[in-house]
């Protein structure tokens, strides 16, 4: 229960430091495009649980929360609420429960790593199509290159020892 609690409070804190920054001055245009922390947020929440389900569980509380305290920050009234509950309702449990795998070291572990690390690179890329400037796809370029690292280094974590990958 206390895992639940910090998913939580943990996505309340996202959710609005996630509004702040989209809206900031200094913000790029495709800022509010970057769901990479969502994910990785329902990914790590996932990662502290004990299974996969509770995983999944976990990182649709933590998904549905950042979702809440971004629309209450935001004012909600022209942002698309049913396309961010539905990326709450669907990437939460899917990353979440892909953390838990990952965790358990088990013969899925590899995967449950590689989802993150993949989203990361396909968001980044995703993202050169809006971009205008070269300092901005140069950003984008270090976090596919980012993307690629993590993959690498979560399939190596999940790997048995002595085995390589």
């Amino acid at each position: 229960m206390k895992g639940l609690a910090a998913a939580i409070l943990a996505g309340l804190a996202l959710g609005a430091v996630s509004r702040l920054i989209d809206t900031a001055e200094w913000a790029p245009d495709w800022i509010g495009y970057v769901f990479t922390p969502w994910l990785a947020a329902a990914w790590l929440a996932g990662a502290w649980s004990a299974t996969p389900r509770r995983g999944a569980l976990s990182g649709l509380a933590v998904l549905l929360a950042t979702v809440v305290a971004y629309l209450a920050v935001a004012g909600a009234s022209s942002l698309p609420v049913v396309a961010l509950y539905g990326l709450a309702v669907v990437a939460g449990p899917t990353f979440g429960a892909a953390g838990a795998t990952w965790r358990g070291r088990g013969r899925w572990a590899a995967v449950g790593g590689a989802l993150l690390g993949a989203a990361v690179i396909l968001e980044s890329l995703a993202l050169q199509l809006a971009v205008h400037s070269t300092p901005e796809h140069l950003v984008l370029a270090g976090e596919s290159l980012a993307g690629i690292g993590l993959t690498l280094w979560l399939v190596r974590m999940a790997s048995p020892p002595g085995r390589g990958v």
